[in-house]
Order: structure tokens, then C-alpha cells, then sequence
């Protein structure tokens, strides 16, 4: 499978883009914008992906929304499975364990500029430069994941193979706009800290996203490590 490093770029406008970070969303008319099932308050938008041409996710895209909101100390990451190398995910999973996060799969050619969704993080452009090897400092799409704490890839979910997907770089800057509130933090540290002008994704680890291929519908399988 081709590997593409996401590089960001000026040269294409919020309009234009397909693959980007913050900013208004762009997804079907049709698909609701997610709220949190734990607070109920409208999800962040972080980023969005359309997987390119030579990838097993060829012509979708895939968008990465997560709970800003309020403080959930069991939530602060994916849920973990007890074995998580080789892992065989249970049907059903996918998407319960979708609580303070949802991972958004349609066809790009469906998704129009969200201008019903107020945005919270800077909008930025990425382009896909096609790479032989990209660091596990970097964020890539395609190819094999670059692991940082040893191999944990996942074997299927409910009988159905997984593919890798792309991995999000750790301590991404996802940086807050002017107007947003703040990242919710512990209560009991966060009177003690200066608000911060950046957004976590899951904590600042780095990402990696699984999906399902085969012909039925698509679900996508998120684990994390420390980098």
C-alpha cells in the first residue's frame, strides 16, 4: 500500500480542502454533527482525511471528532481491549466504545463545507506527499504504522480483516481559535494552570486507526500509544 506523509499547506483554502485539520467539517448534508453520550455537548471537530487513490479506503473520507467539554477521567483515551496485539475486537465494539469520540467514514464525493458547525480549532490544509518511511514524529496515511512502543496490530473485528489507515502524530497542535473555551482539564489541577491555547487528541498520544475491508459496512478501530 502507497504511504503518504500529511504535510501542511497554505495553498488550499477550507473551501478547496479535502484533508485538513480544524475548521468547518466536511461531511454529507445528511449526517447529524455528533454530541458527547457522556455530557450531551456538541463533539470538536480535530481533522479529516480523504484516504487517496491506491489505499483500501479509496474514495472515502474519515473525520475525528472528540469531547472538549467536560472532564471524563475514563475517557481520556480509546477503550482497551485486555489483548491488544493480534487482538481479535469483538462485534458490536466499534461502536459502543464510541462514547466522547466518534470516527466519522463516508464517501468524499457526498461531503459539503459544515457551515452549521461553529469551529473551536484553527483551520489548517494538509497536502499527501507521497514517502518510503516516516518517523513516528510524523503523521502519515497509508503504508505501515510506525509504532513507538512495540507492534500491537490489531488481527479483525468480528471475523472481518482490518487495515491500517494512518496514524496522527503525538502532542499534535490542534490550536484553540479566539472565542473557544478552553480544554476541560481535572478539576482539581485546572485553577492551578493558565488555560491553554491548544487542544489534546487523546491526551496528546499518537493515534492509530484500523478499518474494516471488506464489503460491509465500514468501521474503524482506534488505539493509542505513548510517544
Amino acid at each position: 500500500m502507497p504511504m503518504y506523509e500529511l504535510i501542511p499547506t497554505e495553498a488550499v483554502t477550507e473551501v478547496e480542502a479535502t484533508s485538513f485539520v480544524g475548521g468547518h467539517p466536511h461531511l454529507p448534508s445528511t449526517l447529524a454533527l455528533p454530541t458527547c453520550a457522556k455530557c450531551e455537548e456538541p463533539l470538536t471537530f480535530f481533522y479529516q482525511v480523504a484516504f487517496p487513490e491506491g489505499h483500501p479506503w479509496a474514495p472515502r473520507s474519515l473525520a475525528v471528532f472528540a469531547c472538549t467539554s467536560t472532564w471524563h477521567p475514563d475517557d481520556l483515551i480509546p477503550p482497551l481491549l485486555p489483548q491488544r496485539r493480534d487482538v481479535v475486537v469483538p462485534e458490536g465494539f466499534l461502536n459502543s466504545y464510541q462514547t466522547t469520540f466518534r470516527l466519522l467514514v463516508f464517501p468524499t464525493r457526498t461531503a459539503v463545507l459544515r457551515e452549521d458547525y461553529v469551529p473551536r480549532v484553527q483551520f489548517m490544509a494538509w497536502r499527501l506527499d507521497q514517502a518510503r518511511s516516516v518517523a513516528v514524529t510524523k503523521s502519515k496515511v497509508g503504508g505501515e504504522p510506525t509504532w513507538c512502543m512495540g507492534r500491537e496490530n490489531p488481527a479483525s473485528y468480528a471475523g472481518r480483516p482490518l487495515v491500517f489507515l494512518m496514524q496522527l502524530a503525538g502532542h499534535f497542535a490542534f490550536e484553540r481559535l479566539p472565542g473557544a473555551l478552553p480544554m476541560a482539564r481535572d478539576p482539581q489541577f485546572a485553577r492551578l494552570l493558565p488555560p491553554s491555547p491548544r487542544y489534546d487528541l487523546f491526551v496528546g498520544n499518537v493515534v492509530y486507526l484500523w478499518g474494516t475491508n471488506d464489503e460491509g459496512p465500514e468501521a474503524v478501530y482506534a488505539l493509542v500509544q505513548r510517544p
